[in-house]
């Protein structure tokens, strides 16, 4: 699978603070998810994803889940209003650097053109 170009070292340092700040609750630590509360991130072909626009897009906007595969006690909130494109861009390159099998950096603008 083609990899993007990695995150540079201020940008997954930003990106950790974000992720355990927004997402590590219900994601857990190790990305590995918690039944109930967060998917796992470990593995995903989302996070993998040579393009990030669906990844880009669960985060703006909430996931959209099929019935039945719904996350019961927390479903994950849309954090278009809550973040910027630069903070989303630097926990999303996190995300994939860590969790994604290095998948690459999302960029500012990446995230902008999601909007």
């Amino acid at each position: 699978m083609p990899r993007g170009k990695a995150p540079d070292d201020a940008t997954l340092a930003a990106g950790e603070v974000l992720y355990t700040v927004h997402c590590a609750t219900c994601h857990m630590a190790d990305g590995q998810g918690e039944e109930g509360l967060g998917v796992p991130l470990v593995g995903s072909a989302t996070v993998r994803a040579a393009d990030p626009s669906t990844l880009i897009n669960v985060v703006l906007y909430g996931p959209h889940l099929p019935p039945g595969l719904e996350v019961d006690r927390s479903p994950m909130k849309m954090f278009g209003k809550r973040l910027s494109d630069d903070d989303i861009a630097a926990v999303l390159s996190y995300v994939r650097d860590r969790f994604g099998d290095g998948a690459g950096a999302v960029t500012p603008e990446e995230v902008a053109r999601q909007r």
